[in-house]
């Protein structure tokens, strides 16, 4: 997040406790519930991708209804995001209440989304270590499409954030993950460890894994 927006919202936070008002700040929607991969962590045995989505206007409702309430930052995920012909329309919907708007995705639909990027405050892009550890939970070529994706946005001077699910595996590939983020300039976030999805205990990161470097 730029300099300037992150005193914006800094603003807006002391403007709601001086008029005592409540309300969530920050909010992730999830948009759609459909997905064009199946990492295993998310998946699992377990979950389903065939539910229905919410309607635009639905989704704009909220959007409004938030906007009166006060929220100052919305996150869209999914599923898939960019699976949604009209995710354009909603991040200019958010825009227009003047609200921090991100966007998670995977980089695999980034192209056909390419003028959306310039009304994002942040892309985040999910990247989990080196592309052994990538591709192993999320697909071969999941993680050239995500480079390119990284790279896209940032030719564009759109901020990046990159989203890593640590388990077992990406732990130790840490290390290659915070010097790509420093080549591009790009924050970090850890996604919460959950074993809801670990029905076999190959993915979440046991104590005596903390501490491993690469080999």
């Amino acid at each position: 997040m730029r300099g300037i927006d992150i005193i914006k919202l800094g603003v807006s936070i002391l403007f709601a406790k001086i008029m005592n008002r409540r309300a969530p700040f920050n909010v992730q929607i999830r948009v759609i519930e459909q997905c064009n991969q199946s990492c295993s962590y998310c998946v699992g045995d377990y979950l389903r991708w065939d539910t229905k989505s919410p309607a635009t206007e639905q989704l704009f409702e909220v959007v409004d209804g938030l906007a009166r309430l006060g929220t100052r930052r919305i996150t869209l995920s999914g599923g898939e995001p960019l699976l949604r012909d009209d995710i354009h329309d909603i991040v200019l919907r958010i825009k227009s209440h003047k609200i921090n708007c991100s966007l998670t995705t995977n980089g695999r639909l980034i192209d056909r989304h390419k003028k959306m990027l310039k009304d994002l405050d942040l892309l985040s892009i999910s990247l989990d270590g080196n592309k052994i550890a990538h591709d192993t939970y999320r697909g071969e070529g999941s993680y050239d499409a995500a480079i390119r994706a990284i790279e896209i946005a940032r030719n564009m001077g759109i901020s990046v954030q990159l989203i890593c699910t640590v388990t077992r595996l990406t732990n130790p590939k840490l290390e290659t993950l915070f010097k790509f983020a420093n080549r591009y300039n790009c924050s970090v976030n850890f996604e919460q460890l959950n074993p809801l999805f670990n029905s076999d205990g190959t993915v979440t990161i046991r104590p005596e894994d903390a501490g491993k470097g690469e080999s």
